[in-house]
């Protein structure tokens, strides 16, 4: 039944249409005998070539007027004008009107029943993209709006473009985009200012309800009076939170080389916040305040933003100063004390405090995270030798990862790390600033470290001794390339979210140093430091390529190729590092770098075998250039 509806109705559309399409001969000859000449003529705009067209009949009079009549024959538009067609609008539903000239500068408006809309004295009038019931009029190459209920001029047509849209119409002055044109806001009845015509851009967000203005290089804010929140003396408009319900600004500064944006805000600047009322939250005497995450604002005091943009195109941080937190009132909740800070995510920070980074969680929401920041249980962990050594040219870089976003299994990562530092600086004699310890580190903070080391090595051309020490989580990939695993890895995505070892080689294999010492305390087997896999899917240990040191570089891994490298909570430490630091404690650092590592390599080899019964082999290869001094080389 629905089916033969469905064919009755669609017959009766296609008669429909073919009679619109075809020319009524009876109606023509009627007409012919009403007027001096008649064309059976069709739409001439808004329809496309693939559309059914409406047709009409065009009709002159013997004075060469025209008028036009429907395609039933009715006049709807009397024979007095120099020009007309039918037009139909561009947006559905469609709507028709009949467009008129009664000479080059007087056009005017009919409606498809017949009803003067417009009376002819404009330029043109257009028919095909009314807004708001209102048509577009130019006179002189000026614009202005009708209204079509009434046929009342809303907005004089003195204006190089307008549009109405909502409650509010959009003039400006002038060429749009041309130097000097300005833009204002009139209400809808085109009488009242809501914002002056004096703005270089004006743009409504629907979201926040409020004017986003830009004059010169300045931006500012106007609520939907026009009453202005924030005046045009601001850098940037770097962030708006309608959901919170306010606005991060910058003013002063420089313009970036980027040019003004989100991405790139002025430099030097100093930043506020505000409340979509225009009151202020925050002084604008900041350096920096980045964006809402776990209900709080990073904020910078005493730094600088400088001219670089972050490879992810996200505003960069300033350098220098101090950071804290602050809440969406303002109120400072946790102090402006950390050399490095960042975002809070799951309700964990990473932050440096006087060189010592660890994992803070949020006041305000705490985190379900289990944060370890290592522990000092561990006979190695106190009565660190102190051998008054200077060791000036010494560089030590060391990366301690435990508290992994997507993984675990890396314990006593950062026990490891912290203590091994304190090894540096008085049994090692490494001067404080130059030793860089990185807590919980990014894959940023680790490309970070080694451009420093490669820094540090051009800078002293010859005469600086490097040592990187990892503790953490490593893996390999079906390729057997290995990667160390910065804290927000992911194995899923790990050419990319990991670190691999090979490049770091390569790297530090280049170097012109008096030595450079790499020690690597991580499995690389697909296994965690307590044995476990790192990935369910993984059911056997991968063994990795091998790898070789080059030039003056000491490699060393704690383990062998399928083998894990364990930790255990009797020691507090990695195995490996725990017997490398008890040979540190007991030469009181007078051991060379082959002694201690032999001695690590030794015990690391007895504990695995009495503790889990298992092997732990750690392997060690000397480059080509450091061989003869190998022997007799000290940290």
């Amino acid at each position: 039944m629905k089916n033969k509806i469905y064919i009755v109705l669609s017959m009766f559309l296609c008669l429909h249409l073919i009679a619109v399409a075809q020319e009524n001969v009876n109606v023509t000859k009627q007409l012919e005998g009403k007027y001096e000449r008649v064309k059976f003529d069709e739409i001439i705009s808004g329809a496309s070539k693939d559309e059914p067209r409406d047709y009409y009949y065009r009709v002159y009079n013997y004075d060469g007027k025209a008028g036009a009549c429907n395609s039933q024959g009715k006049e709807i538009v009397p024979t007095k004008y120099s020009y007309v067609s039918l037009e139909r609008t561009f947006d559905k539903p469609y709507r028709y009107f009949y467009y008129v000239k009664l000479d080059d500068t007087h056009s005017g408006l009919y409606s498809e029943d017949g009803k003067l809309i417009i009376k002819p004295q404009y330029d043109f009038v257009m028919a095909v993209a009314p807004e708001n019931g209102c048509f577009h009029v130019e006179r002189n190459g000026k614009y202005g709006l009708v209204e079509e209920k009434t046929g009342k001029e809303i907005v004089a047509p003195m204006w190089g473009f307008v549009s109405f849209k909502d409650d509010y119409i959009n003039v400006c002055n002038g060429k749009i985009g041309a130097e000097g044109t300005t833009r204002g806001i009139l209400d809808k009845t085109g009488k009242k200012w809501i914002i002056p015509c004096e703005y270089d851009w004006i743009r409504f967000e629907e979201r926040t309800k409020l004017f986003e203005l830009k004059k010169g290089n300045m931006f500012g804010y106007a609520d939907n009076t026009g009453k202005l929140i924030l005046p045009c003396k601001c850098s940037n408009v770097i962030d708006v939170y309608d959901s919170l319900g306010v606005i991060i600004y910058s003013k002063g500064g420089i313009k970036n080389s980027r040019g003004w944006g989100v991405n790139w805000p002025a430099l030097h600047a100093k930043w506020g916040m505000i409340d979509l009322q225009g009151n202020e939250i925050a002084p604008c005497e900041y350096d920096y305040i980045g964006s809402y995450s776990d209900s709080l604002f990073l904020f910078n005091k005493g730094g600088d933003i400088a001219e670089e943009v972050s490879p992810t195109g996200n505003a960069p941080l300033p350098s220098g100063g101090k950071f804290g937190y602050m809440d969406v009132k303002g109120n400072e909740i946790i102090p402006c004390q950390y050399e490095v800070a960042t975002q809070f995510e799951k309700g964990v920070a990473h932050v440096m405090l006087n060189g010592v980074s660890s994992v803070i969680a949020n006041p305000l929401t705490g985190t379900s995270l289990n944060i370890v920041n290592g522990n000092s249980s561990s006979k190695v962990d106190t009565n660190i030798p102190n051998s008054g050594r200077n060791a000036d040219n010494t560089f030590a870089f060391i990366i301690a990862n435990e508290n992994y976003s997507h993984l675990s299994g890396g314990d006593f990562s950062i026990n490891d790390g912290k203590v091994f530092a304190e090894y540096c600086k008085k049994t090692l004699g490494v001067p404080e600033k130059n030793v860089r310890y990185y807590e919980d580190a990014t894959f940023g903070n680790i490309v970070n470290a080694m451009q420093k080391i490669k820094d540090i090595a051009d800078v002293y051309d010859g005469d600086a001794q490097i040592i990187l020490y990892y503790s953490g989580l490593g893996t390999t990939d079906k390729l057997k390339e290995r990667y160390i695993l910065p804290v927000d890895a992911t194995l899923d995505a790990l050419e990319t979210t990991g670190y691999k070892v090979q490049n770091i080689m390569n790297a530090l294999n280049e170097l012109n140093t008096t030595a450079t010492i790499v020690i690597m305390d991580a499995p690389f087997s697909g296994a965690d430091k307590s044995g476990k896999m790192l990935a369910q899917h993984r059911g056997v240990q991968i063994s990795p390529k091998s790898m070789t040191a080059k030039g003056n570089t000491i490699l060393c891994f704690s383990s062998d190729m399928s083998e894990t490298a364990r930790s255990d909570n009797k020691y507090g430490h990695s195995l490996f590092t725990y017997s490398l630091l008890e040979k540190l404690q007991q030469s009181k650092g007078t051991c060379t770098v082959k002694e201690s590592i032999e001695y690590a390599v030794q015990q690391t080899k007895k504990k695995s075998l009495e503790e889990y019964d298992a092997s732990q082999t750690p392997n060690v290869g000397v480059g080509e250039k450091i061989r003869q001094k190998y022997n007799t080389l000290k940290w």
